[in-house]
């Protein structure tokens, strides 16, 4: 392993508390809990499912996926380079089969970068 982090994310009203593990430097996995209220006990922590090769990150009920690889769900392949949106809650239900959006795609001429 390369590293191994946890934080919190606060944003739009939704706290979640994060653990991810960084396996290689272009690999990694994340796993996700609501943030339990003071006194509480927490859940359990589920794992992101989304490719190795990708980075997560939350933006309100929403998770973006960045894709290093190319990855095929829901009957959609979703090129390397791509941008992704989902609700979070259908993403840790159904994985791939989730409602994703295609928030940016790569070209030829146009890539995403940070």
């Amino acid at each position: 392993d390369v590293a191994v982090s946890g934080y919190v994310s606060r944003h739009g009203g939704v706290e979640l508390e994060w653990r991810s593990r960084s396996v290689t430097f272009y690999t990694s996995k994340s796993w996700l809990r609501d943030l339990p209220k003071r006194g509480e006990k927490g859940g359990k922590f589920l794992e992101v499912p989304v490719p190795d090769h990708s980075s997560v990150s939350p933006f309100s009920d929403k998770l973006l996926i960045s894709l290093r690889e190319d990855w095929e769900a829901g009957g959609t392949t979703y090129p390397a380079g791509s941008l992704l949106s989902c609700d979070r809650e259908e993403l840790m239900v159904k994985g791939g089969k989730a409602g994703l959006t295609a928030l940016f795609t790569p070209t030829e001429r146009c890539s995403l970068d940070g």
